[in-house]
């Protein structure tokens, strides 16, 4: 009986210690303090809060037609050095603030820098950690049991999913300010599927645009609709949108819709993914088209 007990003892040290060495698991967003009595209210106060200390708001924009949501995109020196560090990391230099009205309540939330920090492979972000809870509050992290940081580094979805290593390469051009200018001239195309929402100048070689899709296939009726098929838990995880399209160079990037969307809920069940199955697809035919209209017009 005593080896028994003993045996068990030695399990759970073991267990322990195997815990330890993984270390802590990271969630994708961050539920901040109450804010305001509306979503309109609240986007004006968190927009001050912001502001005052040292955020840069780069925009804004109404993701759903009922407009019970605002998205901001913000950054600080902080984020962009550490975005700067490693190759394509700029994905992660902007964080997304939502506002939603969920039931009646108006959340406050943001996507987690740790967590994308981890994924998209950049510099130390805990000065950016501390700076956004100090501003909007850390009640607690949400929108996954939590993976970490030796999976979320090599995460992907399942077999045969895309990596981060796997961004598409869209198309290159002979300078970094060609490859941006025909970006935005595709982008604000007429017909293009894709528009901007926002964008930031991380480095000399990074220029990362917040797109939203919203023309042709897509609207913001569309968006909305596949975000309560995947986003169903309370708090809302409306700080997974938008898009991200990044000029690296000479070249534009983004990232497989099936990646982005898995990285923002790594717990979604097959059968829902299976619901929005086509959805990838159309996100990287929509980027892929807005390239196709300039690329033959635009001088490399």
């Amino acid at each position: 009986m005593v080896r028994m007990y003993r045996g068990i003892y030695i399990l759970l040290l073991l267990l322990i210690a195997s815990v330890a060495v993984a270390g802590p698991a990271y969630k994708p967003f961050v539920l901040g303090n109450a804010a305001g009595n509306s979503v309109e209210e609240a986007s004006y106060e968190v927009k001050k809060r912001l502001q005052e200390n040292g955020f840069q708001v780069l925009g804004s924009y109404k993701p759903y037609p009922d407009k019970n949501a605002i998205i901001m995109g913000v950054t600080n020196e902080d984020l962009k050095a550490a975005a700067g560090k490693t190759k394509y990391a700029g994905f992660g230099s902007i964080v997304r603030v939502a506002i939603t009205e969920n039931n009646g309540a108006i959340e406050v939330s943001y996507n987690n820098p740790s967590y994308t920090s981890i994924a998209y492979q950049m510099g130390a972000v805990e000065k950016v950690d501390e700076a956004l809870e100090n501003t909007l509050g850390l009640v607690k992290n949400f929108g996954a049991k939590g993976l970490t940081a030796k999976k979320l580094k090599k995460y992907h979805y399942k077999i045969f999913m895309p990596y981060f290593k796997d961004a598409v390469i869209l198309d290159s051009y002979s300078t970094h300010a060609k490859a941006k200018k025909a970006l935005e001239t595709a982008l604000s195309h007429p017909h293009s599927e894709v528009t901007k929402v926002w964008d930031l100048q991380v480095d000399d070689k990074q220029h990362v645009y917040g797109i939203q899709l919203s023309g042709g296939w897509w609207s913001n009726a569309r968006i909305q609709k596949i975000m309560e098929v995947i986003d169903t838990d309370t708090p809302r995880s409306t700080a997974a949108l938008p898009w991200e399209v990044l000029v690296y160079d000479k070249d534009i990037v983004y990232l497989p819709g099936k990646y982005r969307i898995a990285l923002m809920f790594p717990d979604l069940g097959m059968m829902s993914f299976m619901k929005i199955q086509e959805i990838p697809a159309e996100m990287d035919k929509a980027i892929g088209d807005v390239i196709k209209r300039v690329k033959d017009t635009t001088e490399k």
